[in-house]
């Protein structure tokens, strides 16, 4: 690059639809089914079941403040503790997955206040596998605004532990979260290393701005209202960019996808209108629909893509001798899933039954498999590909300007 050829990319929104489409959703609920099989043979089993030593599960909490401005701490709180545990690797510890909650809470029918109650939450956590249950409440307070008194239960033995009611003001929630976190480690007698201290002192996001619209969008998606949590995902996102880990957490099941790129660009400003601009503090998208320059295209390659477990990497490479002028370019980068068979989850093969699986059941009857489905993979695939092309599903869309001067 020329040393009289200065390039400044600005990223000012990165925006992923995670599961927001009907392919990557479809998928997702049966990536779930391993939880749901697991809570359905745990009832079966109930009488007989032991828990697990070591073993924690974080139970959602039950808001009785009145204040409905707190719902979506309930799940939220649950969420940002199960997070915290995960980082303690000793063998002290073991975390049950929010997910296998979930699909009890669902097998059971029940409603969070249902799942902390007194008589309830024992058996919840015996069916979970857990040796300590860590629910409570959400309350009001005059002072503090919010009062939250956790519980920590054996429940083998039914033997409580101890904890201590947390204070403060909503803004101070992660703040808030911390202390349970801290009292509830003391209490199971766990001392965490340097590193993981460390590690726990890090929020899940500073900025209660981002995790409510996070929660939300969190409880809609159990709820499979995509329409509801996808712009929640978004505005979370905007918010605090970092959180796009904690939903690669949720979606992590979700088939590793090949990805196809198409890419719009706009030049929007010349050189000398850049000036009077000079004290705007960023630039607006336009609104119209951004025009297709095969010039300004080619200034820029979209190289190395991928998305596995929820986490899309690539890299932009700029070629500055193909920018016509100077002045400020306007990209619009849409990641797409590509269709193959690789796009495909692998339960649809599993439960597959073809010619081959008839004829070896005809000379070996002993071997049939009742949870198959004839033809399943093609009759998937093709109702796949009509969702593909009508749709045209999006992983991500991604804004940013070039500043060419």
């Amino acid at each position: 690059m020329k040393n009289n050829r200065k390039i400044v990319v600005t990223f000012f929104t990165v925006v992923f639809l995670l599961c927001m489409f009907n392919i990557n959703a479809f998928a997702k609920n049966f990536s779930n089914d391993k939880y749901k099989k697991e809570v359905k043979e745990a009832l079966k089993k109930e009488k007989s079941l032991k828990t697990t030593k070591g073993t924690l599960a974080v139970l959602y909490f039950n808001n009785q403040s009145g204040n409905t401005d707190y719902n979506s701490l309930q799940k939220g709180l649950a969420l940002m503790l199960i997070k915290d545990f995960s980082k303690i690797k000793q063998k002290k510890i073991q975390i049950i997955e929010r997910g296998k909650l979930q699909a009890l809470v669902d097998e059971l029918n029940l409603g969070i206040s249902g799942l902390v109650k007194p008589d309830t939450a024992p058996r919840v956590g015996k069916l979970l596998g857990a040796e300590t249950i860590l629910y409570g409440n959400l309350l009001s307070d005059k002072k503090a605004e919010l009062k939250v008194n956790p519980e920590m239960l054996n429940v083998m033995k039914k033997k409580s532990l101890e904890q201590k009611d947390v204070y403060g003001p909503l803004k101070e929630f992660v703040r808030i979260e911390k202390d349970i976190l801290k009292n509830s480690l003391n209490s199971l007698k766990i001392v965490p290393t340097k590193e993981e201290k460390k590690l726990l002192d890090i929020p899940l996001s500073e900025k209660v701005s981002a995790l409510d619209p996070l929660f939300k969008a969190v409880d809609a998606t159990d709820r499979e209202n995509w329409k509801e949590a996808e712009p929640l995902y978004i505005k979370s996102f905007t918010e605090d960019p970092n959180l796009l880990k904690t939903i690669t957490e949720l979606v992590k099941d979700i088939p590793p996808t090949v990805l196809s790129v198409t890419a719009a660009a706009m030049f929007i400003k010349k050189l000398h209108d850049m000036k009077k601009d000079k004290g705007k503090k960023k630039l607006d998208i336009p609104r119209k629909k951004l025009s297709i320059s095969k010039d300004v295209r080619r200034a820029i390659k979209i190289e190395n893509t991928s998305f596995k477990e929820g986490e899309l990497k690539f890299k932009i490479r700029v070629l500055p001798g193909n920018f016509p002028d100077n002045g400020i370019y306007c990209y619009r980068v849409v990641f797409h899933p590509q269709l193959d068979s690789r796009s495909l989850p692998k339960w649809i093969t599993d439960w597959d039954m073809d010619q081959n699986h008839i004829n070896h059941w005809e000379l070996n009857p002993g071997d049939f498999r009742g949870d198959t489905t004839l033809n399943l993979k093609n009759f998937l695939s093709n109702i796949w590909q009509i969702i593909y092309q009508r749709h045209r599903p999006k992983i991500a869309k991604l804004y940013f300007y070039i500043d060419k001067s």
